[in-house]
């Protein structure tokens, strides 16, 4: 007896879920998303009260808010790429050695230390150190 085709005994009863392998690629975010995402990044940076700076794994600054910058003596464009250790008195590779252990661990840091401003005046601060996931 042979059965008809297209019949419940001929199709597989379940169509197999789909693997990362064989989904289609996610499109890149468009331009407009991209400025979109940017700005609402530059608007928090810029609401937050705390001076905020952001360093790379390296321990150089990629960015920062204007309250640091103000607190610094440092524009923006000053900031970029700049050591973070130029920032504070004593701080050196094996400092952020032991910060990035820290914060690798889950656990955030705050130090006591001297800043140093850009006409190299200091002030006392309190640095909270946490990683940022992206």
């Amino acid at each position: 007896m042979a059965e008809a085709e297209g019949s419940a005994a001929t199709q597989p009863a379940v169509k197999p879920t789909q693997t990362a392998a064989t989904q289609p690629p996610t499109p890149a975010p468009s331009i407009k998303e991209q400025t979109r995402d940017r700005s609402l990044y530059k608007a928090v940076l810029a609401s937050l009260y705390d001076a905020v700076i952001i360093v790379d794994h390296k321990g150089f600054i990629i960015a920062s808010n204007g309250r640091a910058e103000r607190f610094f003596g440092h524009s923006e464009a000053d900031f970029w790429n700049l050591p973070c250790c130029n920032l504070i008195t004593g701080f050196n590779p094996l400092v952020l050695g032991k910060i990035r252990a820290h914060v690798a661990s889950g656990r955030f840091t705050v130090l006591n230390a001297n800043c140093r401003r850009k006409d190299g005046s200091s002030f006392p601060a309190e640095i909270a150190i946490s990683k940022i996931h992206y």
